[in-house]
């Protein structure tokens, strides 16, 4: 008897130490996903800048041919 009320005691913490550690692992995984999203944005956004520089040089260059 005394047994069962010890195990009783010690299995909700087990399981909140089980769910706590699953909640940081979704945050962990959602700020993951925040961060690739902002490299993205940031590369893409980088990228269209390149090609807007790329395109006026090759104006100008035509202009002075």
């Amino acid at each position: 008897m005394h047994y069962n009320n010890g195990n009783s005691q010690n299995s909700p913490v087990r399981r909140f130490e089980n769910d706590s550690s699953d909640d940081q692992m979704q945050i962990d995984a959602v700020a993951l996903k925040h961060k690739k999203r902002k490299l993205t944005k940031k590369t893409s956004r980088s990228n269209n800048a390149m090609k807007k520089a790329i395109f006026t040089c090759l104006q100008t260059m035509a202009e002075h041919m």
